[in-house]
């Protein structure tokens, strides 16, 4: 009687004390060596998921990483303003009109083709005027001019440590140029007075521009300098390997720079990291245009239309070219793809002449002149003809879209108003000598700078 109770304690507690500190089932004396292996393969699974895991972490990183701001730059190499060449009401702040290059004005003051006066400024000036609030200036040979645009009078006259052949840039109430001795020169645009020299290491013989406190100023050693528009500082460099063609365009957080190696190259307007790059089979000449997600480049007389929002994966332009090689040497592959991101290709022929200027961009189609003396207007979208009209002289600069009218000089030293909607012409006036460079307009006034040093008032 008194063993048996004490069996049954002794029973209980074994039971408990076996309960509390179980054994893994695997390791249990009797579990076969399925149990065993079955452990072995949910290892093996969750490895394989893991290495899955891995695999596409790594894909995302290799596709994205050369996409993402550089933070050191984004932290601490930022512009300490926001100063930008936008043309508003009664400007024409930068070569173009704008940081895109677009050569429109929305503004529809429409100039009536009357020279109000032609100013004497120096037949040693290559620039092309700039303007705001009454006022134009152009530089030139070792120096930069300010005039009155209501009377032609001088307002100041400020040496220049070199000659300043590119078309000023004007953000801000400052001026902006780039010279052939090095530098890239700000003028206060009220007094003249020189704000900040920045010295480079080759010359800047074009426009610079500027956008959101950056100033970009390309220079032929082949690099694109970015500086503050406040201080004069260097915020950062990128090269070209090649010489840049002035100016860059700047749109949506993007750089586009042409190098006359034949390569357009898109970067991150703040820090200058990689993008993408367009191989093209010739030298470039002219800058870029951009508008509506499309960039435009001139090439051998042809325009082509990218898509301004390609990226370029890892590896992508090198293997492009080895295979753009090996097809020319001869080994048995496909022809390679004209161009990544290509849009649409207008090349010139029986039905249009070579394109030789810059676009005006509106929001509705592309205004171009030709070599052979023609105005043509393509659709954006597909670079359908939409008209051409033939002026019989070749057109010397960049048509200007101002509101519904366009502004076309010629080699003859012509210049004509027309209708970009009904192709009427609306008035012409005849130059004494053609223009040097692009026409500025801007509060229903239009400037030409032509060839014999004359800067003319038309209004």
């Amino acid at each position: 009687m008194a063993g048996g109770p004490g069996t049954t304690n002794n029973s209980d507690n074994s039971n408990e004390r076996e309960s509390r500190f179980s054994v893994p089932q695997w390791a249990r004396p009797g579990d076969g060596p399925s149990e065993r292996i079955g452990w072995r393969t949910l290892l093996r699974r969750r490895r394989l998921l893991w290495a899955v895991v891995a695999v596409v972490v790594l894909v995302a990183v290799w596709n994205n990483y050369p996409f993402i701001p550089n933070l050191w730059t984004l932290l601490f190499s930022q512009p300490s303003g926001v100063a930008s060449a936008e043309s508003g009401p009664g400007q024409w702040a930068m070569r173009g009109g704008s940081p895109q290059g677009t050569n429109f004005s929305p503004f529809t003051f429409v100039p009536e083709g009357i020279v109000e006066r032609a100013i004497e400024v120096d037949t040693g000036i290559r620039s092309s005027p700039v303007a705001a609030d009454g006022v134009v200036y152009i530089g030139g040979q070792s120096r930069m001019l300010a005039i009155d645009a209501d009377t032609g009078q001088q307002i100041w006259e400020q040496p220049v440590s070199g000659p300043a052949h590119g078309v000023p840039a004007l953000a801000d109430g400052s001026l902006f140029l780039g010279t052939l001795n090095k530098r890239v020169i700000a003028l206060d645009a009220r007094s003249g007075r020189r704000l900040w020299e920045y010295v480079g290491d080759s010359p800047f013989p074009g426009t610079v521009a500027v956008q959101d406190g950056i100033v970009y100023a390309g220079s032929r050693g082949g690099d694109v300098h970015a500086i503050d528009a406040s201080s004069g500082d260097q915020l950062w460099k990128v090269g070209l390997k090649s010489a840049a063609v002035a100016p860059v365009a700047v749109h949506d957080g993007k750089m586009f720079a042409a190098s006359s190696a034949g390569i357009l190259f898109i970067r991150h307007s703040g820090t200058g990291d990689k993008r993408a790059r367009i191989r093209t089979n010739s030298a470039l000449v002219s800058p870029p245009t951009v508008a509506d997600g499309r960039v435009y480049l001139l090439l051998d007389g042809s325009l082509l239309a990218f898509d301004s929002n390609i990226r370029e994966l890892p590896g992508r332009y090198a293997s492009e070219l080895i295979w753009a090689q090996l097809w020319v040497w001869g080994f048995p592959l496909p022809s390679p793809a004209e161009h990544s991101g290509l849009l649409w290709r207008l090349q010139p022929g029986n039905d249009v002449g070579a394109f030789l200027h810059t676009p005006a961009v509106t929001g509705e189609a592309l205004y171009l002149g030709t070599g052979a003396g023609e105005v043509v207007a393509l659709d954006p979208e597909n670079g359908d003809i939409l008209w051409q009209l033939s002026l019989g002289e070749p057109i010397a600069a960049p048509v200007i879209a101002a509101g519904n009218v366009l502004l076309v000089a010629q080699e003859n030293g012509a210049i004509r108003a027309i209708d970009r909607y009904s192709q009427e012409e609306l008035w012409k006036v005849s130059l004494e000598s053609p223009v040097a460079g692009p026409l500025g307009y801007a509060e229903g006034r239009v400037f030409a700078h032509t060839q014999d040093g004359k800067m003319y008032v038309i209004r």
